[in-house]
């Protein structure tokens, strides 16, 4: 987590984790007026190891730390970033703080010994609090709250109002003792990037100890509260509200939690509908918050809300999922991404291009043959097999034939199959099916060439996450820009970008969606590289992306059909090939053509090629 001081006299503060946005455009995180300010502008990143930089997104006056002009700039503590005038001051940076979430995760106690604190209330002011003392709103929510006999919404419900009703903390998590009284996290509300806040241990000592809510702020000045969850007779476990403001860190907040948390016929409530062996805590792999925080885009913008909300939620079940989005949007990675967050991390994930499959062989690749099942077939396991216990990747589901979609409904409904020549054994399956394609899946079923069944069988519109094109979401081009450069090659080297390839990319129009910005960024680092330059420049650049070529190009691709090609637009139908063939590897395409890997880069740059 890292500390930022800014505003016009320093005196705002917010905490962060992961991903800091600055800029003009009001959905960044710290939204900055001035008009010399870019829409995004830079941004705070912390990376695997728990370091934050910042970085400039292409802005057009740039950003100093310490009066120093940087792109790229590795941050400690009492640094001043500059932009345009206007000072963010780097507070207290601290790893040990934030926890990342784990399978089974117990509640993080940061055991700091001189963890200074001041409580606010004590047992005697607790006693002086009676039922008489409570609002309308007080009484609203225990009515609602009470409504609710399923412990697991219970609970989320009561989490939910202690955070943004009561006291409107910033973030906030609920753990429950489990059998052998160590405490599970169960909810979670409003942690950044799912990095979970840590109990002071004092704090903790003490509400154990008194079992009462104690308000606290940390050494680092965040305001806390840290709550016992009671029945009538026990204590099952804690509540712990983060991050409170100011504002509401008041006497009249820190009655009403304690007069809904004492409350007797909540307690009653816990107790009738808590069980033990019902209750299931929140279980998150050790990868879940390296690859969340990897999906770059602003969580803030309409168009990713969705997707965060579903990743969110889908992730952490074994729910069939079905992505939805044109070529190049990122399902695929999605997909690995939440494989890498459920409880399957550790097994396999396989991944099925269906389309390079022929019609006639996918039954047998995907569930397996047997020596009699065709000439020439023999033993073998196919797909769905190799990836029992894991999650196994459909991509181009849409494509399938109604018969085969009939046998995957058949597998979702009875976890069994059968090989291909072999229908008197059942293979049973435990595994986890994601399907991805680029058609309209609505339109399908209306039209029957995609079976109802099988579409509800993958949730229909409820288990489905739809990624939005690139073209209709630019505001992201800066952050997936500056995350392609560092996560390339040469990415240590390169720096940073210019003002106008941050502008040309933004008024692109990105037919090839994200997978197109990674290759044209990924190939404009290793031109830069080659060069010895640290900042990319419009000169690095594709033609056809600069524009300075692009409707010479145009009409050459559309009379391309009715001329014979000049010896130029043999050599890029020629280049182009060879990348393809390797996957846009440009030292294996550098090979295959038999020249310099320089000369391949310059080539791709006079010709204009996108992948």
């Amino acid at each position: 987590m890292i500390e930022l001081y800014y505003g016009k006299d320093g005196s705002e503060k917010s905490s962060y984790t992961s991903l800091v946005t600055i800029g003009r455009d009001p959905v960044n995180d710290i939204y900055l007026s001035d008009k010399k300010i870019s829409a995004f502008h830079a941004a705070i990143i912390e990376n695997l190891e728990g370091n934050y930089f910042v970085r400039d997104l292409g802005s057009l006056y740039g950003i100093g730390v310490n009066k120093r002009s940087v792109y790229r700039k590795l941050l400690k503590e009492g640094d001043e970033i500059e932009i345009c005038g206007n000072i963010i001051k780097i507070g207290k940076i601290s790893q040990s703080s934030v926890i990342e979430a784990s399978d089974n995760m117990e509640m993080p106690v940061l055991d700091i010994e001189n963890d200074e604190m001041s409580t606010s209330f004590d047992e005697t002011i607790h006693l002086q609090i009676q039922d008489s003392d409570m609002t309308g709103e007080v009484l609203s929510m225990i009515t609602n709250l009470t409504r609710l006999n399923d412990f697991n919404s219970f609970s989320r419900h009561l989490l939910k109002e202690m955070c943004h009703t009561i006291v409107s903390a910033g973030a906030g998590f609920l753990a429950m003792f489990n059998d052998n009284k160590k405490l599970l996290i169960k909810h979670k509300e409003g942690v950044g990037d799912y990095n979970i806040p840590a109990v002071p241990k004092l704090l903790y000592q003490s509400v154990l100890r008194d079992n009462i809510p104690h308000f606290s702020m940390t050494a680092q000045g965040i305001n806390v509260a840290l709550s016992p969850v009671k029945t009538l007779n026990e204590t099952i476990g804690l509540l712990y509200l983060y991050n409170i403001p100011d504002e509401k860190f008041n006497d009249f907040s820190k009655e009403r939690l304690v007069l809904l948390t004492e409350n007797e016929t909540i307690r009653k409530h816990i107790g009738a509908c808590y069980s033990t062996k019902d209750d299931i805590a929140v279980t998150e792999t050790m990868d879940f918050h390296k690859w969340k925080t990897k999906f770059i885009g602003n969580r803030k913008t309409g168009s990713m809300q969705d997707v965060y909300h579903k990743i969110d939620h889908l992730s952490k079940s074994d729910r069939t999922i079905l992505l939805l989005g044109s070529t190049g949007t990122g399902k695929s990675y999605l997909a690995e991404m939440v494989h890498k967050m459920s409880s399957r991390n550790e097994k396999r994930f396989v991944k099925v291009d269906l389309n390079s499959i022929p019609n006639g062989l996918i039954e047998a690749e995907l569930f397996g043959s047997v020596k009699s099942a065709f000439t020439g077939a023999s033993d073998r396991i196919g797909f769905f097999e190799h990836a029992n216990n894991g999650t196994i990747f459909l991509d181009e589901i849409g494509d399938l034939s109604l018969e085969i979609q009939s046998k995957i409904r058949s597998v979702l409904d009875n976890k069994t199959f059968n090989k291909l020549g072999d229908p008197s054994k059942k293979i049973s399956l435990d595994v986890r099916i994601i399907g991805a394609t680029n058609r309209d899946m609505d339109e399908m079923v209306k039209d029957k060439t995609f079976r109802r069944d099988l579409y509800e069988r993958f949730g229909g519109k409820f288990s489905s996450i739809k990624l939005v094109d690139l073209n209709d979401r630019k505001e992201d081009v800066p952050l997936l820009t500056s995350y392609f450069i560092d996560n390339s090659e040469y990415g240590g080297f390169v720096e940073g970008v210019t003002r106008n390839i941050i502008k040309t990319l933004m008024g692109y129009d990105w037919l090839g969606n994200i997978r197109a910005l990674k290759n044209i960024v990924e190939t404009a680092v290793e031109i830069a590289y080659l060069d010895g330059r640290k900042v990319l420049t419009m000169s690095d650049l594709p033609e056809e992306i600069t524009g300075r070529r692009g409707k010479t190009s145009k009409k050459k691709n559309s009379a391309a059909n009715n001329k014979f090609l000049t010896l130029e637009e043999n050599e890029k139908e020629h280049i182009r090939q060879a990348l393809d063939k390797c996957e846009w590897n440009k030292s294996k395409a550098a090979d295959l053509l038999g020249i310099p890997r320089r000369t391949l880069y310059n080539k791709i740059k006079e010709h204009g090629l996108l992948s």
